[in-house]
């Protein structure tokens, strides 16, 4: 193995913003991941560049875009993933043994394309080696075993962070403010999962499961960031999912001033984590913050803070991580003059790499508008277009350079509900594909069901914007008493303005249970 590949797959302390991601050079690395596991959850992880070819080989090496493991029935070669018009494709190169992705057979050397987190299984006889393809390359991960009986119990799971002080023997959870997304049932030895948390979801082998499932050795099973392998007697479980490429929010105040003498803390003790995969609501009444917040976390009006984006400080790189932080404003900067498939191309441009060809650009402009449904007025006026349309154009615009945060401010304002829910709906996808998302909506409790977890913001008595709560939908609900998310807004809000006047309370109570919980597991 060269030692750059050696770095790629083993060392701990490679940033990932030191990679290449063009896909016009020829040393192109770490697009993509391929996980090698065998029957007893042993793992080993492979940067993926624009071509490479799996073969047999005496020891595990990739070189040159060629990757060997000692597997004595692989072929030479036995597949190929490459990228073609910016998909991943499958080519199967040998139709001796048995191949399967997602449990359906390849039967000939048709390009397949790739879903993120397929599972890949050559079969020879009895024997079969398995494969998870990653459409991204995360470096950090972490994979962990959970042994199967028999008689197991039910094994529940929460966040993948709470994954992390999961007790093996036990089962049970060590954050007691987490809220469980699904359930492990056994029966026999027969294995099921329950989605208890039916807004986020469940997929196994890429389709989401309606409830429940019952799930099949060689399934994979995603929850939330996390991915499952159902393997002879154990789960395997992929912790890579984000711990390293989490939102770390530590805001000590936003000051400004209001006269040569005087001046106004806008914000202050803000400090959350979020995880990608998470579409997050962001609530508050009027002076809250909230827009204070959103500068302060995309660098856009830098605080007394500490702002971390996939470990990366945001404040320090910012001239870097500008790229990284993807903004829709509530009201749209598009020309009307300008045609649909120019505004996006020329987004591409401007936040692409400059070593991008034109054909290239022209690629990912035309797959964008695929992706957002604008295909068909790629060539009408950017005036024409509906309130929805330009909408939807506004966030491809910005989603057009992949970046890892995206923050929407009211991106359903002036949509009709079954329009503004369509929207949503795009947002939970993008946020499904590995991205945090946050949004500002005046009209919550349409699209609540759509949404992870709640940032609550209120003003305190010094007209302050403070953390009232950060936690998921469920529990926010119990926290406030209120069902509705336009209540909640009512309850921090002041009397003058129509609300319970009650901002104080709440954000000292959540002050209160997060050093309760802080305790706990200190």
């Amino acid at each position: 193995m060269s030692e750059n590949d050696k770095k790629k797959t083993t060392d701990p302390n490679v940033k990932k913003n030191e990679t290449t991601k063009t896909f016009n050079d020829e040393h192109i690395e770490d697009l993509a991941k391929l996980t090698a596991l065998n029957a007893r959850g042993d793992h080993m992880q492979f940067s993926l560049g624009e071509t490479t070819e799996v073969r047999y080989g005496e020891k595990p090496d990739i070189v040159n875009g060629v990757l060997t493991l000692d597997c004595g029935f692989l072929g030479a070669p036995q597949f190929r993933i490459r990228m073609a018009r910016h998909k991943w494709v499958f080519e199967n190169c040998n139709l001796k043994t048995k191949t399967l992705i997602n449990g359906t057979p390849i039967e000939n050397q048709n390009p397949v394309e790739l879903r993120n987190r397929s599972l890949i299984r050559i079969i020879d006889g009895n024997s079969s080696q398995v494969f998870v393809f990653e459409d991204s390359y995360d470096e950090y991960v972490e994979w962990k075993s959970y042994l199967l009986r028999k008689k197991s119990k039910p094994i529940t799971i929460y966040s993948s962070e709470a994954l992390r002080q999961f007790s093996s023997a036990t089962g049970e959870r060590k954050n007691h403010d987490e809220y469980p997304h699904a359930v492990f049932v056994n029966n026999g030895g027969t294995w099921r999962v329950l989605d208890v948390n039916i807004d986020r979801g469940i997929t196994l082998n890429g389709q989401k499961i309606d409830k429940e499932a019952t799930i099949s050795l060689y399934d994979v099973i995603c929850i939330g960031s996390t991915t499952f392998v159902y393997l002879p007697g154990r789960l395997v479980y992929n912790l890579a999912s984000g711990f390293r490429r989490n939102l770390i929010i530590s805001i000590d105040e936003r000051v400004i001033n209001v006269s040569w003498n005087k001046k106004k803390v806008l914000l202050k003790d803000i400090n959350l984590t979020i995880e990608p995969g998470h579409l997050v609501l962001l609530l508050g009444g009027s002076g809250s913050g909230k827009t204070t917040f959103i500068n302060a976390v995309t660098g856009y009006e830098p605080a007394k803070a500490k702002v971390l984006n996939g470990g990366v400080d945001v404040y320090e790189n910012y001239n870097q991580m500008k790229y990284e932080i993807g903004v829709v404003p509530q009201e749209d900067l598009l020309r009307g003059t300008d045609t649909v498939y120019m505004t996006l191309l020329n987004s591409a441009k401007l936040r692409l790499p400059a070593d991008y060809s034109n054909r290239e650009l022209r690629e990912i402009t035309d797959n964008v508008l695929e992706e957002f449904g604008l295909a068909h007025h790629k060539d009408s006026l950017v005036k024409e277009l509906s309130g929805g349309q330009r909408k939807r154009l506004s966030i491809a615009c910005e989603y057009i350079g992949n970046p890892s945060l995206f923050i929407l401010d009211e991106p359903d304002s002036g949509l009709d509900g079954v329009i503004a829910r369509e929207l949503m709906e795009r947002l939970r996808r993008i946020a499904d594909s590995g991205k945090i998302v946050i949004v500002i909506t005046h009209t919550p409790d349409r699209v609540v069901d759509l949404f992870d977890q709640i940032i609550v913001l209120a003003k305190d008595s010094t007209k302050t914007g403070r953390l009232a709560y950060f936690g998921s939908i469920d529990g926010a609900r119990k926290f406030f008493g209120k069902q509705k998310m336009e209540d909640i807004v009512k309850a921090v809000n002041t009397k003058e303005e129509g609300g319970e006047g009650r901002a104080d309370d709440l954000i000292a109570r959540f002050e209160e249970d997060r050093r309760k919980e802080e305790t706990e597991h200190a």
